[in-house]
């Protein structure tokens, strides 16, 4: 098992490509990963995640409307890429283990991030429109969004686009959950910037404490927004075992 992350054409010049593995052990399963895939016309040039994730098209997505084109903040072409890898790595393992022969894997940073935007694949043929930013909304259904309670950040969720009133209620708003004019996801869109001021005014008097507890009691979704190691020191990720 071998794993390489060269540029394109590197391990050739080095004698220790696929196919000169391949001569000196038949079964051996190879590895490649690099930003845009060892062929085609970018196959030699170099790239970073925020180069992956501009030419994938989804730093074209992320962001505000009004807003440049935003990296994710992370290095998220390598981790995505590297998730991929391992995938193809456990399959030709797997392969191997039923029938003894190595197999060749080639992995790309941009074709990686390119595999997360089915949200954007599908509005075009269902919607007859190309993806935009949206911000931290969901084209989907609203309320999906972010608000400011008095002591920091949270992302807020409908948990059912048919039936929106427990979210109404949850805001202490029923009359809204009962309004034919905000009965579909649709509709809530068409009014998203009226009904985000209606729940951004009563998430700040709120702390995310009570607001948690409040959406607990009606079904809803609620998660912080998480800062840092500060952020990951909670309940969710150790309770697994998993966590830092």
């Amino acid at each position: 098992m071998v794993v390489e992350n060269f540029r394109p054409g590197v391990a050739k010049k080095l004698g220790i490509d696929y196919e000169a593995m391949k001569a000196v052990k038949p079964d051996i399963i190879m590895a490649s990963l690099s930003g845009y895939g060892q062929t085609g016309p970018y196959a030699t040039k170099g790239a970073f995640s925020n180069l992956a994730e501009a030419q994938s098209g989804l730093m074209y997505l992320t962001g505000w409307p009004k807003g440049l084109p935003t990296a994710s903040g992370v290095a998220f072409g390598d981790s995505v890429a590297g998730m991929f890898l391992v995938q193809g790595i456990m399959f030709a393992l797997f392969h191997h283990e039923r029938t003894g022969e190595g197999q060749y894997i080639d992995v790309a940073m941009v074709d990686s991030l390119v595999a997360l935007l089915q949200h954007g694949f599908a509005q075009v043929p269902v919607l007859g429109e190309e993806p935009e930013r949206v911000g931290n909304r969901d084209l989907a259904d609203y309320p999906y969004d972010t608000f400011q309670a008095k002591d920091g950040f949270c992302q807020l969720g409908n948990a059912s686009a048919s039936n929106w009133a427990p979210f109404a209620q949850a805001i202490g708003r029923p009359d809204l959950g009962a309004d034919p004019e905000y009965a579909t996801a649709g509709q809530r869109w068409a009014h998203v910037e009226e009904l985000h001021d209606i729940i951004q005014d009563w998430a700040s008097q709120h702390t995310r404490e009570e607001i948690e507890r409040i959406f607990n009691e009606h079904g809803q979704l609620y998660s912080p927004h998480s800062q840092g190691q500060r952020g990951h020191a909670g309940p969710t990720d150790s309770s697994s075992g998993d966590g830092p």
